[in-house]
């Protein structure tokens, strides 16, 4: 997918958790080990909540902030590694492992956002990305307390 506006970059990101969270969930039922399994569920039902939340800005009235172009920012830091589609080596992986990957993964995408941001600073677009990449900061932080708990037990 081309990202040229905010709007395509915020459609991006709701496809990569929404795909996230069935890669998440398919490679659960594959992998053997029940705590891998139990947290592949949880991460999964969190990128689909967070898929959600973001489809909900999409629809939402930002005046022209979703319009804004951020293309040169895309060129100059392609996305790469972060096609859509499934990896499977969820299946194989330890709850650490999983983790950690996933921290990884979110970590690029709210590093987009926060560079967005940055760059935005005096265009409509900034208080939304500014929000976005709160929403994206504070996902992951529930999904990693939620991780952390489920190792105490």
């Amino acid at each position: 997918m081309k990202v040229e506006t905010i709007s395509q970059f915020v459609d991006w990101t709701h496809e990569y958790h929404l795909q996230l969270a069935n890669c998440m969930q398919a490679c659960a039922v594959q992998n053997s080990d029940a705590r891998a399994q139990m947290l592949l569920h949880y991460i999964a039902g969190h990128e689909l909540a967070l898929s959600n939340i973001l489809q909900g800005y999409l629809g939402a009235d930002f005046g022209n902030a979703l319009n804004s172009w951020v293309y040169e920012y895309f060129e100059k830091s392609p996305l790469s590694g972060h096609e859509h589609g499934c990896q499977a080596e969820y299946a194989s992986l330890d709850s650490r492992a999983i983790l950690d990957k996933y921290i990884e993964q979110t970590n690029h995408v709210i590093h987009f956002y926060n560079m967005l941001s940055e760059k935005a600073n005096q265009t409509s677009g900034h208080a939304l990305l500014v929000d976005l990449t709160q929403v994206q900061s504070q996902h992951i932080r529930q999904v990693v307390q939620g991780a952390n708990r489920m190792d105490d037990m």
